[in-house]
């Protein structure tokens, strides 16, 4: 996602468009504010974060809050899991549940996962 605030040259979006072949990625931009994005280029995969210990792939929109950083958030989620150790028919409450980061991978140990987007605006 690239934010810009003036329009863009024709060799602006030159660079943007190699830049997004050279590195086999989509390529968004934002002309303004948050609520404002837009395609630019589309490459064939999608925008997904993969939960391989627990079996899930999570599609996200650029502008959805993610963990930068995988291979970290996949040892947080796993530790988190392990230690909560959510049992079918137990019901556990994730208040802040965005993509559904933890409340996905604890319903996959059967336990009932209640999630909220509502504590964001606390």
């Amino acid at each position: 996602m690239f934010r810009h605030l003036l329009p863009l040259s024709e060799n602006d979006l030159s660079l943007l468009r190699r830049f997004g072949d050279e590195n086999a990625v989509h390529v968004w931009l934002q002309p303004g504010g948050p609520d404002r994005r837009m395609r630019f280029i589309r490459k064939r995969a999608s925008c997904t974060t993969i939960c391989r210990n627990f079996g899930l792939r999570i599609r996200f929109r650029p502008t959805d809050f993610t963990q930068v950083n995988h291979a970290v958030n996949r040892i947080l989620v796993s530790r988190a899991v392990r230690l909560l150790d959510p049992q079918p028919g137990e019901r556990v409450a994730d208040l802040f549940c965005g993509l559904g980061n933890f409340s996905l991978p604890i319903a996959t140990r059967g336990a009932r996962s209640s999630a909220s987007k509502a504590a964001a605006s606390w």
